[in-house]
This record gives structure tokens, C-alpha cells and sequence, in this order.
């Protein structure tokens, strides 16, 4: 029941104004509907390099698609071809802000790699991860529900590409939100101490 606490980005979800979010996707050359995002550390367990191989892909499949990365790392050197296409819009460490600007603009989380806490903010901010079937993501991904917050593609650069490009994934634009329950930090806590006592004599 691994958990992070949610509040304060969804509360700056709440507090951005349109013409923020217009003037960062105006900025930037967003296109609606064509912004997808990784937000995490860039390093070999998020497959980095097979992301910036298959978005190579993806600029010959949607030339127009373009992906905001929030995260630093050792892998970020992965990225310099598609940030010079300017296919990729690096923002360095996503902060609260970063990461809700993410959540008003990006129709899907690209996570080719270990999903980890990454699956709890994708369901609170109601944004789908496209992943692959790799075989060492974290126990986090059990939240997530195939089809409706997680979708797999094949495991391989230049499919992933291909189905991002041709896969109508999009994020939660409606008040059902079944499939889409995560345990709160609260519930962490909680589960956390009747454990512990559970062990105490």
C-alpha cells in the first residue's frame, strides 16, 4: 500500500490559470491533443535509452507529437537529438508547479521503464501510463488498471513509437473515475501502524 502524498499537486492543479498553461504550450509550440510527458530520474531502470530510441520513431510516425520531460539524471544525454528537433522540452526536476502544468497538457505519462510511485500520481491526476510489458517495474504498477490507466505496448522502440502515435490514449476527460482508486498517504500510515502493533506484545 505504498503511497505519496497528493494534496498539494492536485491543489496547484487547481490554482493554474488557462493563460499559464496557454502561455507555457505557446512557449513551447504544444500542439493539443499531441503532448505526452516523463516525469521521473533518468537513469537506466526508466529504459531512457529506449525511450529517446523510440521517440526517433515517433518524429517519423507524428513529427507534431511532443513529449515535456521533467527529471535529471546521468541518462539525460539520451535526449540532446530530440531536444535539437525540438521534439522533447526538458524542464529539468519537476516540481509541483512543472508536474501540474504536466497534468493540464499531456495526454499520456510515457513509461517504458520501472514504474514506481509514478502509478499514484498518474491515477490522482487522472493521466494514463503507457508502458511495456518489461518484467521489473516496482509493486506500484498493481494499481494500475490495463486499459483504462495503463496501457502496454510491445516492448520494442520503434512498436512503442508506433503506438503512441496510432493509439487513441487519452487522459480522464469525464467524472468516472472508476479504475482509478489509489491508497492515499493516510492509508500508507495507517496500514503501516496497525502492522506495528500488530508485532508488539
Amino acid at each position: 500500500m505504498n503511497s505519496v502524498a497528493t494534496e498539494d499537486l492536485l491543489a496547484t492543479v487547481r490554482s493554474l490559470s488557462r493563460s499559464e498553461v496557454d502561455s507555457f504550450a505557446d512557449e513551447h509550440g504544444l500542439t493539443k491533443g499531441k503532448i505526452y510527458a516523463f516525469v521521473g530520474g533518468l537513469d537506466s531502470s526508466k529504459r531512457i535509452d529506449f525511450l529517446a530510441k523510440a521517440l526517433n520513431h515517433l518524429w517519423d510516425f507524428d513529427p507534431i507529437a511532443r513529449v515535456i520531460v521533467g527529471g535529471v539524471g546521468d541518462q539525460s544525454r539520451h535526449f540532446d537529438l530530440a531536444v535539437s528537433r525540438g521534439q522533447v522540452i526538458m524542464i529539468g526536476r519537476a516540481g509541483t508547479k512543472e508536474f501540474a502544468l504536466i497534468a493540464h497538457l499531456a495526454e499520456a505519462i510515457l513509461m517504458p521503464g520501472r514504474i514506481g510511485l509514478i502509478a499514484v500520481e498518474a491515477l490522482a491526476l487522472r493521466i494514463p501510463i503507457i508502458t511495456t510489458d518489461w518484467p521489473f517495474h516496482a509493486p506500484e504498477v498493481e494499481y494500475l488498471k490495463e486499459g483504462v490507466s495503463m496501457f502496454t505496448a510491445p516492448n520494442e522502440p520503434q512498436a512503442y513509437a508506433r503506438f503512441i502515435s496510432t493509439r487513441m490514449v487519452r487522459k480522464l476527460e469525464t467524472t468516472d473515475y472508476s479504475g482509478w482508486d489509489f491508497p492515499s498517504l493516510q492509508a500508507m500510515v495507517d496500514n503501516f501502524s496497525r502492522g506495528v502493533r500488530s508485532l508488539l506484545p
